[in-house]
């Protein structure tokens, strides 16, 4: 089993979020979402 600080690693080399590399949901979700999202408003 991988340490949190390895999977925080992966989700932010593949833009995705840790509930979706975890198994979580289903969809994949980017990290930049509510970055971007914050952005437009």
């Amino acid at each position: 089993m991988m340490g949190i600080d390895k999977y925080i690693t992966l989700a932010r080399f593949y833009n995705i979020s840790l509930d979706y590399l975890t198994g979580l949901i289903d969809e994949p979700r980017s990290l930049d979402v509510r970055r971007t999202s914050a952005l437009k408003k």
